[in-house]
């Protein structure tokens, strides 16, 4: 399995961009993980079209699920590479969208783009420690 963040823009709050580098070191040498940043959705879009891939982007009117059945879903899918899409504050187009094989909540709250970044890796990372048994999810 591979899995890819792809987001449109940098993470520019100091506090977050140390926290999402945590959660990289952590899932590092667990899975494989690769963080792709895009300046413009036009740009996301285009890396969509040139690769294969199963897209799952991150909306609020997506499915909600408790931290063991992602971890679960992502086990079961280990077979494809994934991509994780997380648009920008205006969130992403119907062109992005005819693309997406699943959409995934991380809560029927609304966060900023950055945050839900952060979010998102600390999920994987713990689906990583519930894999094997690690007492970090409780």
């Amino acid at each position: 399995m591979r899995l890819t963040v792809a987001s449109i823009g940098k993470t520019k709050v100091v506090e977050l961009a140390s926290l999402e580098a945590e959660f990289v070191r952590r899932i590092q040498g667990k899975l494989q993980l690769d963080l792709q940043y895009y300046k413009t959705e036009d740009k996301l879009l285009a890396a969509i079209q040139a690769q294969s891939a199963h897209y799952i982007l991150l909306d609020e009117r997506g499915v909600q699920s408790t931290s063991l059945e992602f971890a679960s879903w992502l086990q079961l899918n280990m077979d494809k590479d994934m991509v994780f899409i997380v648009g920008d504050s205006d969130g992403v187009s119907d062109s992005i969208r005819q693309y997406v094989h699943n959409t995934l909540a991380l809560s029927q709250m609304t966060f900023p783009h950055e945050f839900a970044r952060v979010l998102l890796l600390e999920q994987i990372y713990r689906a990583t420690t519930i894999w094997s048994g690690h007492p970090y999810h409780k």
